[in-house]
């Protein structure tokens, strides 16, 4: 069976989809495994990305320029510039995901690196939730494409930057 020919018949608008799309949220899903599974030692969830992100810091190891598009394009999707967006309140953000810091973050009033990107791995693992609960399946997942690049790209540059400081 082919999960995507069955996905293209099944469900509404899957067929619609552009094979880039459909590429990168494959992609997604891979990347976001391995990055659960080796850096965040298969807890998924904020706490752990927070700890991961600090110990990247007190190692002398935390860069924010591989994130630096990332970062710009999911503070611009979910503040614009006066107030939070609706998608920020779509990310359906727990009392766990430490709202408060992504807000911070989001709304420029920090300049912490740490929590500049922990905060946007934080809106990563929402993406995830979000898409792996069905959420996005709710209102049907075209449009997300720069979500998941931006995601792809984090993912890739995370595991990389973690994956080198511990060979370093």
């Amino acid at each position: 069976m082919n999960p995507l020919a069955w996905l293209e018949k099944s469900v509404p608008g899957f067929d619609l989809l552009s094979e880039q799309e459909k590429e990168t949220i494959t992609n997604f899903f891979l990347l976001w495994s391995l990055y659960e599974g080796t850096i965040l030692n298969t807890e998924g969830n904020a706490n752990a990305i927070i700890r991961a992100v600090t110990s990247l810091k007190n190692r002398g190891k935390l860069r924010l320029e591989p994130f630096g598009a990332a970062i710009e394009y999911f503070v611009q999707r979910y503040y614009d510039g006066t107030s939070l967006t609706y998608a920020f309140h779509e990310l359906h953000l727990r009392s766990n995901d430490h709202r408060e810091l992504v807000e911070r973050v989001v709304r420029h009033q920090s300049l912490d690196d740490a929590e500049i990107l922990s905060a946007v791995l934080i809106v990563v693992f929402r993406l995830r939730n979000n898409f792996f609960h069905g959420v996005k399946w709710v209102y049907g997942i075209k449009g997300q494409l720069d979500n998941f690049r931006y995601a792809n790209h984090r993912n890739a540059s995370n595991i990389k930057a973690v994956v080198g400081a511990r060979t370093a």
